[in-house]
């Protein structure tokens, strides 16, 4: 062989070598699809038949079931419930243990519930700007990593409210 069949074969190869190594790096900068595992959400599966009056509301984001009466309208995603000037709050959150939820003060006192321990605050009169008002009664407690937090007013909504608390089912084991 002369040299110029070198050449040409040393350049045919090293055109080949280039041509594969770009498209190995081309192709290897090319996004691929992201697959996500998730996690079987516990269902609940089968409610108790409501009380005469009163209605089920389910949170389907985290699993947890109570029930309201149906004089009561539920509002904000069945975040607060109201008839008239009654007035009941339900938030339900995720918390981690590392999270602090900044509306929850130390419990004043605790009451059990259903074999359920809930923590109390006390309503106190707050003013703002010459303006007063209550702050309602909280009862909270947290469970599963959830946090369930039952506000209400005025204060003679207690019957009603403490059903509802009664009322919580709890399935994210």
């Amino acid at each position: 062989m002369k040299n110029s069949e070198y050449l040409i074969v040393g350049s045919v190869l090293g055109i080949a070598i280039m041509g594969i190594v770009s498209f190995k790096l081309f192709n290897a900068h090319k996004t691929k699809p992201t697959t996500y595992t998730t996690k079987p959400v516990a269902t609940i599966k089968q409610l108790p038949a409501s009380k005469k009056g009163w209605k089920w509301h389910i949170d389907k984001i985290h699993n947890i079931a109570f029930q309201y009466p149906e004089e009561f309208t539920p509002n904000n995603n069945g975040r607060i419930f109201t008839s008239g000037t009654k007035e009941i709050r339900v938030l339900i959150d995720n918390i981690t243990p590392n999270r602090v939820f900044p509306a929850i003060e130390p419990a004043s006192s605790q009451v059990v519930i259903n074999s359920l321990t809930w923590n109390i605050k006390k309503s106190y009169t707050y003013c703002d700007a010459g303006i007063c008002g209550s702050t309602g009664i909280t009862y909270y407690i947290y469970k599963y990593g959830h946090l369930v937090l039952i506000k209400y007013f005025p204060e003679d909504v207690w019957p009603v409210a403490e059903q509802v608390i009664s009322s919580i089912l709890f399935n994210a084991q």
